[in-house]
């Protein structure tokens, strides 16, 4: 083993106070004589200094000398592996519920008796008057009503002649004159031993609870059937045996496991508006109420305009316990509530609500790849996408629900056979339960800038479905 020796080599001579230093020693020669020896040849400095060169020192270093090293090193800031993104989304849609409270069509029925006191008989005209005002309508008055009008033209009973009752004079014809009656069927019955009659009316297209029509002026005279004196008991009665159907009484709303207080079967806009947004488990709702119906029912058009209430929910209730009717005769006479949803035509919907929209089903990822060839590791569709000479090779996941959880999607990633390792996070769901998952490719085989997937929504459900692929950062080769 041999050993690399370091050697300094300087005059040494006695200074006095004008003299200087001698220089090195000249023409220094070593050689090696041996494992352990070495010769040191030189010859004396060329200038002593000014004094005697008396010894001469010898410095040896036994480390080797290292050459210095400078490192050039190229670089490119990969970041992390590329991500690529896929969101799926739906065009958004409020849900619309509309309830509903109906009830069935009961005619009112109302009589009008003429009568006088016993041993009198009757004679001569009256007429009648209808008040509709109070509802928005009108004041309406008949014409002159003979004391034994014929009930309707078809009626055979005391016609005049084979041509039956002049036009205008039978009672059904006289009552629908007034503008604001409406259709009503007449029957007639009498008469009594005064000469008395009783007109049954009923109400066919004024529905409802109707206003009860009255005695407006009296002609009705009356005799004495004995002496044939004036009486004067005449009197005209009316009477309503039977209401039309109106609905009346409260109901309550319930949502989602929570209940509004006491709603008025006519309740406004507003007040059911401020109920519902009373209930936590309801937001923001606009309301629109609807034109009174024939039995007083109404509808609600109800919008669920908060995002906290989003895409197709499940249906308001009612509890229409406390509604009733005052139809007679007929028990509760079909009044009832309903929530109409989706659209629904059924009897008694129709057809204005609107479901709420919301993705569901499955979507596939497809990843393709050149192979092999100039064009390795290219995106491609098909072998004639790989002009490099490679061919392409296509894998497609297993389908994935719409809101398939990052897990699950990374586990059906990493099942293709080209896809190394991926890490998979995913957003919050949108108002139509449309997501983000963000992947990033994390395995060593796909490296650099990798294939965009494809995304088949073929079995997703909803209005305006999509999947967009994107790559918000591409991987990069050093």
């Amino acid at each position: 083993m041999s050993t690399f020796l370091m050697f300094i080599m300087m005059a040494m001579a006695v200074i006095g106070t004008t003299a200087l230093a001698p220089d090195l020693p000249s023409n220094v020669e070593v050689s090696a004589r041996s494992a352990t020896e070495i010769l040191v040849t030189f010859e004396p400095p060329s200038s002593d200094g000014g004094s005697e060169v008396t010894s001469y020192s010898i410095e040896w270093d036994t480390k080797p000398p290292v050459d210095e090293v400078q490192v050039i090193t190229t670089s490119t800031d990969t970041g992390p592996n590329e991500v690529q993104t896929v969101t799926t989304s739906a065009t958004h849609v409020d849900e619309v519920q509309v309830i509903r409270t109906v009830g069935d069509d009961v005619d009112e029925v109302q009589t009008v008796r003429t009568t006088t006191s016993l041993g009198e008989t009757l004679a001569g005209y009256f007429s009648l008057v209808y008040d509709t005002s109070a509802s928005g309508g009108s004041v309406e008055y008949s014409a002159a009503i003979p004391f034994d009008c014929i009930a309707d033209p078809s009626d055979p009973t005391g016609q005049a002649g084979p041509d039956g009752p002049a036009p205008r004079t039978t009672f059904k014809e006289i009552i629908e004159a007034m503008p604001n009656v409406g259709t009503v069927d007449v029957t007639r019955s009498g008469p009594d031993s005064v000469n008395g009659y009783i007109w049954t009316i009923t109400f066919t297209e004024n529905s409802g609870d109707v206003p009860q029509i009255a005695l407006h002026t009296s002609a009705l005279t009356t005799t004495f059937i004995d002496s044939g004196l004036p009486g004067t008991g005449a009197d005209v009665i009316v009477d309503t045996p039977r209401d039309g159907n109106q609905i009346k009484g409260n109901f309550r709303v319930e949502y989602d496991g929570h209940t509004t207080g006491l709603l008025d079967n006519d309740a406004t806009d507003v007040a059911l508006k401020d109920a519902l947004e009373t209930l936590p488990s309801i937001d923001t709702v606009n309301v629109i109420r609807g034109t009174v119906d024939d039995e007083g029912g109404f509808a609600w058009t109800v919008t669920f305009s908060s995002h906290a209430n989003k895409g197709n929910l499940t249906s308001m209730t009612i509890d229409d316990s406390w509604l009733e009717a005052t139809g007679g005769g007929c028990g509760k006479c079909g009044v009832h509530a309903v929530v109409c949803t989706g659209g629904s035509e059924v009897a008694p919907c129709m057809g204005n609500s609107v479901e709420g929209n919301d993705l569901d089903g499955t979507f596939t990822l497809t990843f393709a790849i050149c192979k092999g060839g100039n064009d390795d590791g290219d995106a491609c569709a098909s072998d004639g996408d790989c002009t490099g000479g490679g061919t392409c090779s296509s894998e497609t996941t297993d389908p994935m629900p719409f809101d398939v959880t990052p897990s699950v999607m990374t586990t059906r990633l990493e099942a293709l056979g080209d896809i190394e390792a991926v890490q998979v996070t995913r957003s919050e769901p949108d108002t139509e339960r449309g997501y983000t998952w963000s992947i990033s490719f994390t395995g060593m085989g796909n490296i650099g800038n990798v294939p965009e997937m494809t995304a088949d929504d073929a079995e997703l459900v909803a209005t305006g479905k999509s999947i967009v692929m994107n790559t918000p950062r591409p991987g990069t080769v050093q």
